[in-house]
């Protein structure tokens, strides 16, 4: 059942200047003028949901086909920024795997390094301790043990890479990267 077009456009009783609610000073005579039967509608709400739009069709002044045009724009524009918002998402994606990939070259870059470092030293105190063993110092050779003894546990644990906590903080995020990402696409494509 359609609507019956208003013929005049329609009155408002009531003001909204600045905030202030105030009543229309024409308001009287407008009540006073009308003979025919009259509707009251009054509109309030949120921002952005519709009012207008509601009060523009009620009063007949946009035909169906400047509707329809209006929502398949809106439509449009709603498509465009889900694309948008999907192909944001999956450049962030992009770029943290990235990022990652580096952090685990470096990472695995600086574990050679320290291991490169501590093979140089090992080397330097077996030497060092030869020497001392050779000189019958006891007492150094049992610190240079010690020293030795610690060495080669770092050196065993830097080989070992399930028993490092960088290792491990990484495979714990890039899970979490993984599992973000995956929710995120699932949800831009409702």
């Amino acid at each position: 059942m359609a609507l019956p077009v208003c013929k005049e456009a329609p009155k408002c009783l009531m003001e909204n200047n600045d905030g202030d609610l105030k009543v229309n000073p024409k308001a009287p005579q407008i009540l006073t003028s009308i003979i025919k039967p009259i509707v009251v509608v009054v509109f309030a709400g949120q921002h952005s949901i519709g009012k207008s739009y509601l009060m523009d069709w009620l009063a007949g002044s946009n035909s169906v086909e400047e509707i329809k045009r209006e929502a398949a724009e809106k439509d449009k524009l709603l498509k465009q920024q889900q694309v948008e918002k999907q192909q944001k998402i999956e450049a962030q994606q992009r770029s943290l795997e990235e990022k990652m990939n580096q952090l685990k070259w470096k990472m695995m870059e600086n574990r050679y390094k320290r291991l490169e470092k501590n093979n140089m030293m090992l080397k330097s105190k077996l030497k060092e301790q030869e020497k001392l063993r050779k000189e019958d110092f006891q007492k150094e050779v049992a610190k240079m043990k010690k020293k030795i003894k610690g060495l080669e546990a770092e050196n065993k644990d830097i080989k070992n890479k399930n028993s490092s906590w960088w290792g491990k903080l990484l495979g714990i995020a890039e899970f979490a990267v993984k599992f973000m990402f995956s929710g995120a696409g699932k949800f831009a494509e409702k």
